[in-house]
């Protein structure tokens, strides 16, 4: 993952139009982070090119985003995914995240979701995860004199996602981890999470559409949500079979195939 970061912004999308990625920034920044917490240690020189070109791309982008420009389709996962990066990378609160933050809280809608338009599933795909990373992001990096008026946006995220109906498998992961990130109470996601355990295959992992075969996109995203949200210890017998069926599909040369 780190190589393939830094093939990106080696790329020439990266270098003509300043770009860095959610899937290969983003997500290999905070993959990073969860294996040095677990003593596997990063490659810091690759995750400090990520960090640089990642402000290259933000910094200029601070006045659009407080005149509510960019990013216009999908503030809730591009913003959020921007700022669990950030969070990864062990960067503080500046004047990038204040105006990222920012932009989240203007985008809201009056339920207490973030909307989403573009379709590139399973990345950027629906209201559920859309508000799932941004109270993430709320949560996170606080703006101080806002606090009160930011708590009350979590609030109202966390009670529409408790009424919300996912549409697909990855936005019933993202269902159980927004409402975990909100604070809410063990006994509301309780069906969140027995859904999931429901649809694991005998095969050990889960498919990202009913249609389809398990894959690790799914099967990875299951694992981590009913750990971090729905309180299944890695000893389950439950878990242990998702992480056998990615250990089985897993190539040589280290990657996974969806």
């Amino acid at each position: 993952m780190e190589r393939s970061s830094d093939a990106f912004i080696e790329s020439g999308l990266a270098q003509t139009q300043n770009c860095v990625s959610c899937h290969h920034q983003s997500l290999t920044a905070i993959a990073a982070n969860w294996a040095n917490a677990r003593g596997i240690r990063p490659d810091l020189a690759s995750l400090q090119r990520n960090l640089d070109a990642t402000m290259r791309m933000l910094e200029p982008r601070i006045p659009k985003w407080y005149e509510g420009i960019l990013p216009a389709p999908n503030p809730g996962i591009e913003n959020g995914y921007m700022l669990m990066h950030l969070e990864a990378l062990g960067h503080p609160a500046d004047a990038v995240t204040d105006a990222l933050v920012w932009q989240l809280a203007a985008s809201q809608k009056p339920d207490g979701s973030w909307p989403w338009t573009v379709t590139r599933p399973p990345l950027e795909h629906g209201h559920i995860k859309a508000t799932a990373l941004a109270v993430k992001s709320l949560r996170t990096y606080r703006l101080p004199s806002r606090q009160k008026e930011l708590d009350e946006r979590t609030e109202r995220a966390k009670l529409w996602l408790e009424g919300a109906t996912a549409e697909s498998p990855t936005e019933l992961a993202f269902q159980l981890l927004g409402l975990s990130w909100a604070g809410a109470k063990p006994h509301s996601i309780t069906a969140f999470t027995d859904a999931i355990l429901a649809a694991q295959r005998s095969d050990g992992g889960w498919a990202s559409l009913a249609n389809l075969e398990s894959d690790a996109w799914m099967t990875g995203l299951n694992l981590v949500a009913l750990h971090q949200a729905g309180g299944v210890e890695a000893s389950d017998p439950t878990y242990r079979r998702g992480v056998d069926f990615l250990l089985r599909t897993q190539f040589d040369d280290g990657s996974w195939w969806v």
